[in-house]
């Protein structure tokens, strides 16, 4: 009889050597694809931008200049300092008249005040040529702290196959296929902010270990509120500890998120109607780098042969239906009682699942999907697991493969929901270390 704990021993797997050397080689592309971007003020030779002919090869939209949504925070720290009513105008930002983030992350932003502004550039646009005064300097710090965060959460998903028993990847093959990503570029190249929630998650699962479970719930509490201080569709994060069985952290991170609204309410009740008139926004054409399908709602029930439902409210429509999926998979979490391993990816999924009830909400917001599918894919899954992540895979890599309007917004919602699929599977994973501790032994 083998002794005991010898199934969780991870061998070698065949093709180890390939999935490292397809990491190096991803990783390598990623670094030319920055380094063409970087080394211009406007990166008119970086790739995704269209040729004389007006084809993309990519699916990254490259703008006039990269860290477009990064100068969008830094102007506002600065009209936020000067005490500007920046929620009413904000000046110095030609793509947003309006500061439309929460004002907590205005404080998660405010370091950028120390950089003065050091290029003055003009948006070119249909509307005609704007002038800005982006800071550089404040930008490249930014995307440095943006590399470490996500080269983080990449670490962790690497770690948690350990965990889940999982056959071992190269730990350059998972970075260089989380660089690599559609999300994760577009969110670089753009400065967003998604990599401070995805920090919050990180910086969230460990405290659910921790020996002093109270210390734990109040600092995993507090991560919730501030990755929804951040991005409110986070708040789908409250939801995720319940189903983990730390019903006490989400009760505290309600009180955190309490005590961030008394703080901030000044700046909060003229967000709220910013944010409130975004909820009304449809698009008339569809938007090949978003997934909302509350903007999209109309172009979608027309393009399925159901026009009719167009009056019905989007938001009800496809939050409820998102909010069954989800339901579904924490039911399923919660049965099987505190399983710390499995928490990373089904966090990651359960957040990734709540951008699409977001009326705006753009592709880089699902760089969480492929740290979950690297996190829980396993080669010999059965076929309807690959076939989850080989929709994913689609829009996973950053080509332009000719897929657009109905088609590639369906393969989005499709291939995520369908992730969950993957997350479940790991919760009774063959050879795993089981994490549920014995009735009456939890440490206090």
């Amino acid at each position: 009889m083998a002794p005991i704990g010898t199934d969780r021993i991870q061998r070698k797997p065949r093709g180890s050597t390939g999935f490292l050397a397809v990491g190096v080689l991803l990783l390598a592309v990623v670094a030319v694809w920055w380094a063409i971007g970087l080394s211009q003020t406007v990166p008119h030779l970086a790739p995704g931008r269209a040729d004389v002919e007006g084809k993309s090869f990519t699916t990254v939209p490259i703008m006039p200049f990269a860290g477009l949504d990064f100068h969008h925070n830094y102007v506002g720290v600065r009209s936020w300092m000067r005490g500007d009513d920046l929620y009413r105008e904000m000046g110095g930002d030609p793509a947003n008249p309006k500061y439309t983030y929460p004002p907590t992350t205005l404080v998660a932003f405010s370091w950028t005040a120390w950089f003065p502004p050091s290029l003055r550039l003009n948006f070119n646009s249909a509307l005609g040529a704007f002038p800005f005064e982006p800071s550089f300097p404040a930008m490249l710090v930014w995307l440095t702290m943006m590399v470490v965060v996500v080269a983080a959460a990449a670490w962790r998903s690497w770690l948690v196959r350990t965990e889940l028993g999982l056959p071992s990847l190269p730990l350059l093959f998972i970075m260089g296929a989380t660089f690599a990503s559609y999300p994760v570029i577009f969110e670089m190249e753009r400065g967003n902010c998604n990599a401070l929630p995805l920090l919050a998650i990180f910086l969230l699962v460990p405290a659910l270990r921790w020996q002093r479970r109270w210390l734990g719930d109040v600092f995993a509490g507090l991560c919730v509120a501030c990755a929804v201080g951040v991005k409110p569709f986070a708040v789908v994060l409250v939801l995720g500890l319940v189903a983990v069985r730390r019903g006490r952290a989400a009760g505290l991170a309600t009180v955190w998120l309490g005590v961030f609204c008394l703080v901030m309410w000044r700046d909060l009740v003229p967000w709220l109607e910013v944010a409130k008139v975004s909820t009304t926004i449809q698009q008339t054409g569809y938007l090949e780098f978003s997934h909302s399908l509350i903007s999209h709602w109309p172009l979608l029930v027309r393009d399925v042969g159901l026009p009719q439902l167009a009056s019905w409210r989007p938001t009800v429509m496809v939050g409820g239906g998102m909010l069954i999926v989800a339901l579904v998979v924490s039911w399923r979490v919660f049965q099987s009682g505190e399983r710390r391993s499995i928490a990373w990816p089904y966090l990651l999924w359960l957040v990734a699942i709540a951008t699409f009830v977001s009326p705006v909400a753009q592709d880089y917001n699902l760089l969480f999907v492929p740290l979950v599918i690297l996190g829980v894919w396993r080669a010999d899954d059965s076929w309807w697991s690959h076939l989850c992540v080989c929709l994913a895979l689609i829009w996973w890599q950053p080509l332009y493969l000719g897929l657009s309007g109905f088609p590639w917004h369906v393969l989005k919602a499709v291939s995520v929901v369908s992730v969950g699929w993957l997350v479940l599977a790991r919760l009774e994973p063959r050879g795993a270390i089981s994490c549920v501790a014995p009735v009456g032994n939890e440490p206090t």
